[in-house]
């Protein structure tokens, strides 16, 4: 059953039996992120939580301290993608006007680890902030990286400005290869049509990402408190995806150290987490 939020005239839809993924926001009668498009998957929401791995595992394989584990790719990928909780049910622990908290509980499968994964929904006076936390509930350290995924409204002047550092490039299924300077200059602002297509991650992010809707009269702040953030801007699609997460795709199978790839060894006991807010104000249209 979904579950509604509504405070400081927003409007926050949420499926819990969906992986936790959020199917409408509005603010004063606009919407910040996209409606659905497929009510049947979560890539089709408005936004889902990436836990215990954000974005992919090159062919689902890989060696976790001596110990191989073989993951199922997602259907119509050759990588596994985004970890188990964007595609499996949540409870819902908390809920009223404006919060929410969900929980999954994770037991040990293909991915071997028991964890619990919590996500936080707030609606405040300026947006919406979301918090995932991640707690390793095994007897041995897990790998570990988190993320949002949220999906934005796009139209022919809708421009993005943030500031990274470098951009990995990949190969043809989308697994980084070499990192290199970014292709565009972000800090100047680009309209996000004039721009190549990318499903590329960024290092170097400094946490804070604008993104101008002069069709609606829009201004949104997305910040979080990551180094990398994911950018997913398809040809001749109506959306794009500014996504902060806390490690590079496959950073399971990288050499560089975690300091570079953001991978976490997580311990026993030990909790995550990942925030991130987004900020809403008028904008002249």
């Amino acid at each position: 059953m979904a579950i509604t939020l509504e405070r400081h005239h927003a409007h926050l839809v949420i499926e819990p039996h969906m992986g936790g993924t959020i199917a409408h926001y509005a603010w004063r009668g606009r919407d910040v992120l996209r409606p659905p498009e497929d009510a049947g998957s979560p890539l089709g929401m408005a936004c889902f939580p990436l836990v215990p791995f954000a974005n992919r595992i090159a062919y689902g394989t890989f060696i976790w301290r001596g110990r191989t584990i073989r993951l199922q790719p997602y259907a119509g990928e050759p990588h596994a993608l985004h970890g188990q909780g964007w595609q499996t049910a949540w409870q819902v622990m908390e809920w009223n006007n404006g919060h929410a908290v969900l929980v999954f509980e994770h037991e040990a499968d293909e991915w071997p680890w028991p964890y619990r994964a919590e996500l936080r929904l707030s609606l405040t006076v300026d947006g919406l902030h979301e918090t995932l936390s991640l707690t390793n509930h095994g007897h041995d350290s897990m790998p570990a990286s988190l993320g949002l995924h949220p999906y934005f409204l796009r139209s022919a002047r809708t421009k993005l400005t943030t500031t990274v550092g470098a951009m990995w490039r990949t190969d043809a299924t989308q697994i980084p290869t070499t990192l290199a300077p970014p292709m565009i200059d972000f800090a100047k602002g680009v309209v996000v049509d004039d721009a190549p297509p990318f499903d590329h991650c960024f290092t170097g992010w400094n946490g804070t990402a604008s993104i101008e809707q002069p069709d609606d009269g829009l201004r949104i702040s997305v910040e979080a408190g990551t180094r990398f953030l994911q950018i997913f801007s398809p040809t001749g699609m109506p959306y794009f995806c500014v996504e902060p997460v806390t490690a590079m795709p496959d950073a399971v199978h990288r050499a560089e150290p975690p300091d570079e790839t953001g991978l976490l060894a997580l311990a026993p006991g030990a909790t995550y987490t990942v925030s991130m807010t987004i900020k809403l104000e008028e904008a002249a249209s």
